[in-house]
């Protein structure tokens, strides 16, 4: 039976917000990381060491703060079973680094990791720098139902078809803004 992270909420300045250094069988799941800060070697996720058998998926991985989005470092690269399914949102000049390379897109990070095709990259909306419940329509319903995690960080169960990315089930708000002439 693998290991979990699931439904968790995390913000860091400076620094990585989950980090695995040679693990094996983990499930990093629903999970929202917030960056602030301004290093630009800081990641919301970074494998390195060794590693083998890693499910990412469903995760909100976020860097406002110029630095990465998702580090993969060597050898760590061949033990990712499966990325997907996560928005991977950043404000710097590098969504991911991979293979000892800096990926500068969400399509050069999916080229070069061979994952993440059905991820987004989309701002996801927090309520604030620390209240990480997501509420971007762009971002909601674009999970993958697992059947190993049933509900979300505040206990709301998740979607059986169209679950959440992040650690937060949510409705999406659109903000559309009206002008009226007087």
């Amino acid at each position: 039976v693998p290991g979990i992270v699931a439904n968790n909420f995390v913000q860091c300045t400076d620094t990585t917000g989950i980090s695995i250094m040679n693990g094996a069988y983990q499930d990093i799941v629903y999970n929202s990381v917030n960056m602030t800060g301004s290093i630009t070697s800081s990641s919301a996720l970074s494998f390195h060491g060794s590693a083998v058998g890693i499910f990412v998926r469903n995760n909100n991985l976020v860097n406002t703060g110029g630095g990465y989005c998702y580090v993969i470092g060597a050898p760590a690269d061949t033990g990712i079973v499966s990325s997907n399914y996560n928005n991977l949102h950043f404000t710097g000049t590098n969504i991911g680094r991979s293979s000892g390379v800096n990926r500068t897109s969400l399509a050069a990070w999916v080229t070069a990791t061979q994952s993440d095709t059905n991820s987004v990259s989309v701002d996801p909306g927090f309520i604030s720098v620390s209240d990480l419940h997501a509420s971007a329509t762009a971002m909601d319903n674009k999970g993958t139902p697992l059947s190993n995690i049933g509900d979300d960080i505040d206990g709301t169960i998740r979607s059986l078809t169209t679950p959440d990315i992040g650690a937060d089930e949510f409705s999406g708000v659109s903000r559309d803004l009206g002008v009226i002439a007087i």
